[in-house]
Order: structure tokens, then sequence, then C-alpha cells
């Protein structure tokens, strides 16, 4: 499933327009789009928020993830990226292509690491 978003290239922010392009395709599910308004981490933090936090698509926290939960990654404290958790790994999305690096690199990386589920019900 993931072989055909490796190296490919997302206009900003690429890593939420990666989980939006995998839960249309993949799950026939149209995410909103939440661009921050500028690339600094505040406004990437906040778009994040309203995304998943204050969300209308119906996500939920979860302690323990499955395959295409959204991952929140941050350092600091701060959620300043995000991914899928897929097969015991993160698809992200960096600045110039997506990677699949599993979940004992990513916690080596990012301090922060929450994990939100589709509730088809909402």
């Amino acid at each position: 499933m993931i072989e055909k978003y490796i190296a490919k290239h997302y206009e900003w922010p690429p890593c939420w327009q990666l989980v939006a392009d995998v839960y249309i395709n993949e799950l026939g599910l149209s995410l909103d789009d939440y661009t921050p308004k500028s690339n600094t981490m505040r406004d990437v933090a906040n778009a994040f928020r309203i995304a998943l936090h204050n969300n209308k698509h119906g996500f939920t926290k979860t302690e323990k993830a499955n395959d295409l939960d959204v991952v929140l990654l941050g350092k600091n404290k701060k959620v300043t990226h995000c991914g899928l958790f897929y097969n015991e790994g993160v698809l992200h999305s960096l600045k110039d292509m997506v990677i699949w690096q599993p979940l004992s690199q990513i916690s080596d990386v990012y301090g922060l690491i929450e994990y939100y589920r589709y509730d088809c019900k909402n």
C-alpha cells in the first residue's frame, strides 16, 4: 500500500497533504485542508490542533495505534509534524519526499507522539 506514496512530493504542508491523500485514496474519506497561515511552528501546531483536536471528521485520540491512524509528532512537547501509522512505523512526508520509518527511529527523534483514529460513526 505505501509503495505508491514513497518518494512522492507534496505541496506545503507536505505532511498533512500526505495524510489527506492517503485518506481519500485508501479510505475514500475527504479531509479538510488545514494549511497553516505560515510555516512557523506555532501556526503548524495550531493547524494540527484544529484538524484533530477540534475537528468535525470524528478523530479521537487513542493510546495504541492501528494502521492508518494519524500520528502527531513533536519535539519539546509541541506538535510540529504528522504522518500515518503503518506496519509498526510512521509514513510521513519530509520537505522533499515521503518516507516510512520504524517507530523505534521515530521515537528517537520525536519526544511527543500522539495517535488519532478516525471514528466513522461521527
